[in-house]
């Protein structure tokens, strides 16, 4: 599952290299190419704090959380760390407030856009 992180500005990771510890940065060494609804167009990237290419959606830098385990967990949702709120990410770019508090298996993991790799 990919997160967002509230306090982000657009196109840019506000978190600390501790946060990122059990936040990783979604990162890509190609292009990765939209899938199960996600649009083309609103993926993008920025440079990370350790150099690497963190992809963005909608602005939104992602993330994946370290408490997930299986696919379709979303174990972050709503999550209060590292100064602010994690949520899922909607196909249209914006949060999934709904089900916030840690839930597995809640409606967010199904408006979740997925990325694949194009190399």
């Amino acid at each position: 599952m990919l997160y967002l992180f509230a306090p982000d500005k657009p196109n840019m990771s506000t978190l600390s290299a501790a946060g990122q510890a059990v936040w990783p940065p979604f990162t890509a060494s190609g292009r990765p190419a939209a899938m199960d609804g996600a649009q083309a167009g609103q993926i993008g990237a920025v440079t990370g704090a350790t150099g690497a290419a963190q992809v963005t959606y909608h602005g939104h830098p992602l993330y994946y959380f370290a408490g997930d385990r299986r696919p379709g967990q979303v174990t972050g949702q709503g999550l209060n760390e590292f100064g602010g709120r994690w949520y899922a990410l909607s196909t249209a770019g914006a949060a999934i407030t709904a089900g916030s508090g840690g839930a597995t298996g809640s409606s967010a993991a199904g408006n979740s856009p997925s990325y694949g790799y194009n190399y």
